[in-house]
């Protein structure tokens, strides 16, 4: 029965690297080849005490995504620049917040009470302040982020 769980697990592990799920991770923890085809390498991952990561790997579309948020972040709300953080399969720009979409970079948007995350991606932009969902209690609340 162990055999059968610990089999389980491992195919989810396999089907979440490839879905519209983050794979969490911890400070410490690697990225390797099996869970994301696109990396040349292991990679190690470092976060801060209380930080939470999570990203996703498409290999369709050859994108990494990450994100973070600090359980402890700040929940002020407050102006936030728009900012390309990567972009589609139509090379059109991502922006950090949906309603920055369209409009000029030089344009700003009202995080929420929740705080922020931190996003980016391999297609492009820089690192971009998003606004979150829900509190930073783990890295679940990053799906939205790098669910393709």
């Amino acid at each position: 029965m162990k055999k059968i769980i610990a089999s389980c697990l491992m195919a989810a592990s396999t089907f979440i690297a490839g879905s519209a799920f983050a794979v969490e991770f911890s400070s410490g923890a690697k990225a390797t080849q099996e869970t994301c085809e696109l990396l040349g390498q292991d990679v190690v991952l470092n976060l801060s005490k209380n930080v939470y990561g999570g990203y996703g790997c498409y290999k369709a579309n050859n994108v990494i995504k990450v994100a973070t948020c600090h359980s402890a972040g700040s929940r002020k709300q407050e102006t936030v620049q728009c900012a390309v953080t990567g972009t589609d399969e139509n090379n059109d720009p991502i922006y950090n917040d949906e309603s920055c979409q369209g409009t000029d970079p030089d344009d700003t948007f009202v995080s929420t009470q929740y705080g922020k995350a931190f996003v980016a991606t391999t297609s492009g932009g820089g690192v971009g302040a998003s606004n979150l969902s829900a509190y930073c209690e783990s890295a679940a609340v990053l799906n939205t982020f790098v669910a393709e």
